[in-house]
């Protein structure tokens, strides 16, 4: 991942939500993929939740998690060992640039990397390169064009319309999930071998809804408020209101965020 692009930064409001993350929950569609000797990349991997599932499915094989992120991996390498995995490597790498041979993994993954980062065809291009032919690239990504905040706060979707500014001030795609099976193709991916599928990122219920918007609150005031200031999408005042407004949606009942996320996998 390009780190410039990542706006949210690795703090541990960032990190703690991505430690919720699992293998079941967000790459239920490539578990079918997966033998106890799969050899398999896990791109942008974060704190290693789902890399560290990777290799406990992949009993005798390989796993190895990249991210260019110092803090992510230090997370990562905890919570392997931890879990008591030993299948399992992390190093830093970004998904432009794999420091892999060709021909290497039977899976290479990535899950809500490509929406972070610019030029995803050349992403996907050297995400396939380094899979062997006959296996498969894997990427699940939302998309912002289809996100829903209720009820109605005019302070959360003017947050969803900096968000997606913001994203594209930095030559990323915040709709990425509709665009995947268009990028895959261009990263020359066959058309007969790819597949496009989609479910709903959602948090409902008091306690889902109270997590995720205290989480977003305390994310406001670091790096995604500062990268907002800083390219003038909203006020330091604007900021402040979002994190106001999260706070308080998170105590409303019948509270709903919801989010479509793509899931798309390709056979090499």
């Amino acid at each position: 991942m390009n780190g410039s692009a990542y706006m949210q930064g690795h703090g541990e409001s960032v990190l703690a939500s991505h430690r919720t993350r699992s293998a079941e929950k967000q790459a239920d569609y490539l578990l079918p993929k997966i033998t106890a000797t799969s050899r398999i990349l896990d791109v942008g991997c974060g704190p290693g939740t789902i890399t560290c599932d990777f290799a406990r499915i992949a009993s005798q094989g390989q796993v190895f998690g990249v991210d260019y992120s110092e803090a992510a991996l230090g997370s990562a390498q905890n919570e392997a060992r931890d879990r008591s995995i030993t299948n399992i490597t992390f190093q830093t790498g970004t998904a432009h640039s794999l420091p892999f041979d060709d021909e290497t993994f039977d899976i290479v993954h990535c899950h809500a990397v490509l929406v972070h980062i610019p030029d995803v065809p050349t992403a996907l291009r050297e995400m396939r390169r380094v899979c062997k032919t006959g296996g498969y690239v894997a990427a699940g990504e939302p998309d912002w064009g289809t996100c829903i905040i209720h009820p109605h706060d005019a302070r959360l979707q003017r947050w969803i319309e900096v968000h997606r500014e913001l994203k594209r001030r930095e030559n990323v795609e915040p709709n990425c999930g509709r665009h995947l099976a268009t990028w895959a193709l261009e990263a020359g991916f066959d058309q007969d071998k790819v597949n496009v599928d989609c479910d709903v990122l959602r948090y409902f219920g008091t306690e889902q809804v109270r997590w995720w918007g205290q989480l977003y609150s305390k994310r406001m005031p670091t790096e995604v408020g500062e990268r907002a200031i800083k390219y003038g999408v909203a006020t330091a005042e604007e900021v402040e209101q979002f994190a106001t407004a999260y706070l308080q949606w998170s105590q409303m009942k019948g509270a709903l965020w919801a989010m479509t996320r793509m899931k798309f996998l390709g056979e090499k």
